[in-house]
């Protein structure tokens, strides 16, 4: 396979790369911008309308003029180095042209895709604050890494690590070539780095090394541990990726340290860890609004707030598909912004054949993004296409064994197909890899209580309740569910009056399972039609909540199904 790319001045550029080298030396420049210059450099000497650049770069989205204008200045910020001339002129009222003499060039592609599995960094003698600079470092080479297309990366940050580890049997286990494994000590002025860089077939390590870095300024250390580390890894690499490597999304200090704080909290799933997220994610953003991996990771945030705090979909899924938008208006690469976009078709649109082909298009071209694998078997699940749904789920497994969030959203998964044994089991391997697992423990409760294990399924929920600080709906009313089954009408009139304090258009659904607990199927259906117009989170799994069979001979009940797309 060969590849074409543009020469003029000390500049190449690969269109298909999206990369551009000065001197052989990687240029900072979003994927955008490098599109437009492709589209200008293909048609040098000749002016290219503005609509013409839009429709090309753009294809599909919609984008004012300031998109391209900004792509434009930035490319000849860029470009305008060691007084070169202006590559690009402005065309009044028509467009741009590129004025360069351009030489075309091939060179042949290595088709392999290299696998590689980022271990945690054990903390020799260290605190709670030396594993949180380990995670940073592990998280930046990840994120450095994961900017490589022909390289799949793993991070086994969910292993729990004890000492006599084989990093080589994990790596297998992962199903990967390499693993990049290493150990972090300490003190107050300095740390050192032991690292080695393994491969899983076995024999002796590609590289190893100890690299010592003074770490009073701790954003400067983790970025220079992770440039080393990210390096190292490129040693399996092919030429090409390593241009690859060497793109930044960001130059900014401290927009890449605000990114990287706010990973550390969005990877804890949870209320508080969401909010401390976004406030990161969007400073990162006020410092360079051009941060498409910030932009990515706001929408993240965003779409699964509902899913974690008594929050409105309508308040946070609109802002989720808008930070998706502006993160691909930027770079149309970042699968996280394209699964967001999938997510709110389905979560909050009820556009379910729109977010299917999302989801099947990411996969086409990200298989291995377990992610995307375990989002579509929830999907199908709640629709009811079980077979298909866990085949989507067990794949999500094989790809991410260790992760716990995984492991609870195959639970989920289970529940839906209505395998409640098997639910139980997966939910408690679940809390295994993360004891404070809110999902997994409200699986484990309604599983339980499917089984008729009551006393069980409420000592379960209650713990999801703790955790989730006793304002999560959806826990509230899976609780309150199971109080009024096991004969507690005073419980559940209680779950009933706390829901009734929160925010009446996060709800609607929960109230209505309590009430049909306690005989009142009429008031549930009126619950039900006030979460439709609030288009509440939870109301996806109205297909498949077995607690809702009393209602599914009425004819009230189809209406809201019809209203959510599941009637068919």
């Amino acid at each position: 396979m060969r590849r074409r790319c543009y020469l003029f001045g000390p500049y190449r550029l690969d269109p298909v790369a999206r990369t551009v080298l000065r001197d052989n030396k990687p240029v900072a420049l979003a994927p955008k911008a490098v599109e437009t210059l492709a589209v200008l450099v293909e048609n040098r000497g000749q002016v290219v309308a503005k609509d013409t650049l839009l429709s090309r770069v753009w294809a599909g989205t919609f984008v004012g003029d300031g998109s391209l204008m900004r792509n434009i200045s930035d490319l000849r910020r860029v470009l305008a180095h060691d007084r070169q001339p202006d590559y690009i002129d402005t065309i009044p009222r028509r467009g741009y042209r590129f004025n360069a003499d351009v030489r075309e060039v091939e060179y042949a592609l290595e088709p392999h895709r290299r696998s590689i599995a980022v271990l945690p960094l054990r903390t020799v003698g260290g605190s709670a604050r030396d594993r949180t600079v380990g995670d940073a470092v592990v998280e930046a080479v990840v994120t450095k890494l994961s900017s490589v297309r022909e390289c799949a990366v793993q991070s086994a940050a969910a292993i729990r690590r004890h000492p006599g580890d084989d990093p080589v049997a994990i790596g297998r286990e992962l199903q990967v070539e390499f693993v990049l494994d290493g150990s972090l000590r300490r003190n107050a002025s300095k740390a050192r780095v032991s690292v080695r860089l393994l491969p899983t077939s076995g024999g002796a390590p590609l590289w190893a090394e100890t690299l010592e870095e003074g770490c009073r300024d701790l954003f400067a250390f983790e970025d220079s541990i992770s440039d080393e580390l990210a390096g190292a890894a490129a040693l399996v690499l092919t030429s090409a990726e390593r241009k690859l490597l060497a793109r930044r999304y960001t130059e900014n200090v401290a927009a890449y340290q605000a990114y990287l704080k706010g990973r550390l909290y969005w990877a804890r799933r949870s209320e508080e860890g969401l909010h401390r997220a976004l406030d990161q994610f969007r400073r990162a953003i006020d410092i360079d609004p051009d941060y498409a991996l910030a932009h990515s990771a706001l929408a993240s945030s965003y779409a699964l707030m509902p899913m974690l705090a008594p929050v409105a979909s309508a308040t946070f899924m609109p802002r989720a598909k808008a930070a998706a938008v502006r993160a691909l208006e930027i770079d149309d690469t970042l699968i996280e912004a394209r699964s967001v976009l999938a997510f709110v078709k389905w979560h909050y649109d009820w556009d379910w054949r729109g977010a299917e082909r999302e989801l099947r298009r990411i996969l086409k071209f990200e298989p291995e993004d377990a992610v995307s694998h375990v989002w579509y078997a929830l999907l199908l699940a709640e629709r009811g296409e079980s077979t298909k749904a866990m085949a989507q789920a067990r794949r999500a497994q094989a790809l991410d064994p260790a992760s716990g969030s995984i492991r609870a959203n195959v639970a989920t998964v289970l529940y839906s197909c209505g395998r409640f044994g098997e639910t139980v089991e997966e939910a408690r391997n679940a809390l295994a890899a993360d004891p404070g697992s809110l999902r997994a423990h409200h699986m484990l409760g309604l599983a339980l209580e499917q089984q008729g294990w009551m006393d069980e399924a409420v000592a379960a929920l209650e713990t999801a309740v703790t955790i989730s600080r006793g304002t999560h709906p959806a826990v509230l009313g899976a609780l309150g569910h199971a109080y009024a089954c096991s004969g507690q009408r005073g419980a559940a009139d209680k779950v009933l009056r706390t829901l009734a304090a929160l925010p009446a258009e996060v709800t609607g659904a929960s109230e209505a399972v309590v009430r049909l607990a306690l005989g009142s199927p009429a008031d549930a259906l009126r619950s039900l039609r006030r979460a439709c117009d609030s288009r509440e989170f939870y109301l996806i799994m109205l297909g498949v909540d077995r607690r809702l069979d009393p209602l599914r001979g009425l004819a009230g009940f189809r209406g809201v199904l019809e209203r959510v797309g599941l009637a068919g």
